[in-house]
């Protein structure tokens, strides 16, 4: 999406900036004076430009999400100190896979696997 607003800044200012060809024009003779609102076209154009430029510097939320986890690798428990989980699964065999997870006092995780035939 910011691709998208990017790109369509770039193309007003240019745009902005090809009506200057008025005055290069058979159009304009000698009667056409650069006033108060052509000075301001040229400064919309350039604040388009520079802001085009900027939109184009604002990385993709995939790059840069600030709600995702801390990237330190520690992940928190979603648990009190003391919480035991049992996840019991049955395997295509038959065998039950259990996993019990313990939350310990320091926030750490616990996990044991076992293999019940």
């Amino acid at each position: 999406a910011m691709k998208g607003i990017g790109s369509l800044l770039l193309a007003g200012a240019i745009f902005s900036l090809l009506t200057f060809t008025f005055f290069a024009s058979d159009t304009c003779s000698n009667d056409c004076d650069f006033f108060a609102g052509a000075g301001l076209a040229v400064v919309g154009t350039f604040s388009a430009f520079a802001t085009a430029l900027l939109v184009f510097k604002i990385p993709s939320t995939s790059q840069s999400n600030s709600l995702s986890e801390p990237q330190s690798g520690h992940q928190h428990a979603p648990f009190a100190p003391g919480t035991q989980t049992v996840t019991e699964t049955t395997l295509l065999d038959g065998t039950k896979k259990v996993v019990r997870t313990t939350v310990n006092a320091d926030g750490s995780r616990t996990i044991e696997e076992t293999v019940e035939r």
